[in-house]
């Protein structure tokens, strides 16, 4: 296990990890891609010398969506509201760590920070704003807001402004929702491209914009702290009666992160409650810890298994979902055999024995060869679902059903060869928890010799034939 443990880490999130790769659309994209690489000659270099932050992001944006809180019927573009949009992107706007991922100009003598064209509160404000967001009259409003929406009607409108509007907005003559963007600049420092380095890069912008969500959360919106597993944009975003939504790959990444923690100490107590419910059933703390081992140990050992011997590399958060999945069929492995264990004592009589190494040989191989055959046949059935979903020509979907097969197979294997010895050992020699495997008694096939050949002289030959058979 932790040999296999050295291979347990997550691979490097692809573009195309979830596309299915013989689709007419992904040959297609492919051959497009392939064509553009080879007749033009500014795409091998193209990023070679780009300076950083001189490139609208692809990836990393800020939107924001405004829209009335009680879903009213009449046009969001008030005084109060443009106001209102204004301060909230302030705070990104005015936060100290935006100069190091804003849209830089291309002016390298002096870079500063490019004006936010795609901003919906600028376009009333004006792009060189300092962001004091005062009270607009509504005489401005009317005539800025006639003026957008009348470019609507023309195509160049509609690809300029169009974006920021409601679908309805032509129709009803005003908005009721709005839209707004902020690019930021791409690549950043040390960085070549975009593309150098993904996870590293995005790495940099969520520790650049992690602070700036806790403030417009906690300071701004003054949203209340979330409850344990909760997040905190299950609080809607709201002010001064106007409801914002907003979304950007850093802020998204960053609550998946969160989300994902959240959930693995959700698993901690699915841990917890399987072992002390394994530990009343069995009744012993120390089969119940062996039982929950090798549970563990099939995920490190299996992705051994399926990296190194099946040659898969990659292994994500879907992976680790496995370790619900073995910890029910592994439990039940588990109480079969301490089920078959406590039974074999009503089969298999102490009166027939004359020492202890025969009764529990026998005992144990009466519950053994019902557990094995009963565990093979759900182990087995279980198995192969997930093969038939190895089937799947999604890659990550294929690649959970091959580690989930890999893994059952493994706790199938550890429950016939670690756990009957473990159920002997705490049978001979451990403690109990809840009173069924306590400390053995010495029986009185222990008291010496003349007890061994009194007791050898009334054992039957139907006894004797069966432990010799066994």
């Amino acid at each position: 296990m932790v040999l296999a443990s050295l291979t347990w880490s997550n691979t490097v999130p692809g573009e195309f990890d979830w596309v299915i790769a013989d689709t007419e659309f992904s040959e297609a994209t492919d051959a497009i891609g392939y064509a553009t690489g080879e007749v033009d000659p500014l795409n091998e270099n193209a990023n070679a010398n780009v300076t950083a932050r001189t490139n609208p992001s692809d990836w990393h944006t800020m939107t924001h969506i405004y829209e009335w809180e009680d879903r009213r019927m009449e046009s969001i573009l008030t005084p109060e509201n443009l106001k209102t949009m204004c301060e909230t992107e302030a705070v990104l706007a005015t936060h100290e760590n935006y100069p190091k991922i804003c849209l830089l100009t291309k002016d390298v003598d002096n870079p500063r920070c490019t004006n936010m064209t795609m901003s919906f509160p600028l376009k009333f404000y004006g792009e060189g704003h300092d962001w004091t967001c005062p009270l607009l009259s509504s005489d401005e409003i009317v005539d800025t807001t006639e003026t957008l929406i009348n470019s609507l009607s023309t195509p160049l409108g509609m690809l300029m402004y169009g974006i920021h509007f409601d679908k309805g907005t032509v129709g009803r003559g005003y908005p009721v929702m709005v839209r707004s963007f902020v690019n930021f600049g791409a690549p950043l420092e040390g960085f070549t491209s975009e593309d150098d380095r993904i996870n590293e890069q995005n790495g940099e912008f969520e520790k650049l914009v992690k602070p700036w969500e806790a403030e417009i959360n906690d300071e701004y919106f003054k949203k209340p702290a979330p409850g344990f597993g909760g997040s905190v944009y299950m609080t809607p975003s709201v002010k001064n009666g106007l409801q914002v939504t907003y979304w950007g790959f850093d802020t998204q990444q960053l609550e998946f992160v969160r989300l994902v923690e959240s959930d693995m100490l959700w698993s901690t107590f699915a841990l917890l409650f399987v072992y002390i419910w394994m530990s009343v059933h069995t009744g012993s703390c120390i089969l119940s810890s062996v039982g929950m081992l090798q549970i563990v140990c099939s995920l490190p050992i299996g992705c051994g298994i399926y990296k190194l011997l099946f040659g898969i590399p990659y292994f994500d958060t879907l992976q680790t979902l496995v370790i619900f999945l073995v910890l029910g069929v592994g439990a039940d492995d588990v109480f079969v055999l301490a089920d078959a264990w406590k039974q074999s004592e009503k089969t298999v009589s102490k009166a027939d024995y004359i020492n202890e190494v025969d009764y529990i040989h026998d005992r144990l191989f009466l519950a053994y060869s019902r557990t094995a055959q009963a565990v093979f046949n759900t182990s087995f059935t279980t198995a192969m679902a997930f093969v038939a979903t190895a089937m799947s020509p999604i890659m990550p979907i294929s690649t959970f059903g091959v580690y989930a097969a890999i893994c059952i197979i493994l706790n199938y294997l550890m429950v016939i060869t670690v756990t009957p010895a473990a159920v002997v050992m705490v049978y001979k020699n451990m403690g109990c928890c809840f009173g069924v495997f306590c400390k053995k008694v010495p029986d009185d096939w222990s008291n010496g010799g003349a007890a061994i050949v009194k007791k050898e002289e009334m054992v039957s030959k139907d006894s004797v034939a069966r432990r010799t058979c066994m």
